[in-house]
């Protein structure tokens, strides 16, 4: 990893498994401070809606359809939402209305990351 003088960082879409995160927790949890865990919440129709709208787009993602778009968001729930409540229980969780527009969405993320950069 090249070094840098960065001391924030996003990191999207990760942890999205129970292993995933214990991974993390060993590695990584005495070495950062975690500060939030943003949870996009919208309902599955609109996720695909967007997603699929990503891949008219030109994503380059052959996962970019409605079939397999309907198979990750049964994972995403079996996988991934424990780990959100996980995180919640910790008080780390940001949850956005990711049903608003995306530009309305950004707004709100803008935000949060002004908040970080107050403290």
């Amino acid at each position: 990893m090249i070094e840098s003088s960065k001391n924030k960082f996003l990191i999207d879409g990760f942890p999205r498994s129970k292993d995933n995160m214990e991974g993390w927790e060993r590695q990584m949890g005495s070495k950062v401070n975690l500060r939030c865990v943003f949870f996009f919440d919208c309902t599955d129709q609109i996720c695909v809606d967007r997603c699929l709208k990503r891949g008219l787009a030109g994503s380059g993602r052959t996962d970019d359809n409605e079939e397999s778009l309907r198979k990750r968001l049964l994972t995403y729930q079996r996988e991934t939402m424990p780990i959100i409540m996980h995180y919640e229980s910790l008080g780390l969780v940001r949850k956005i209305d990711a049903a608003k527009p995306e530009e309305e969405v950004f707004e709100e993320i803008k935000v949060i990351f002004k908040e970080f950069d107050a403290e």
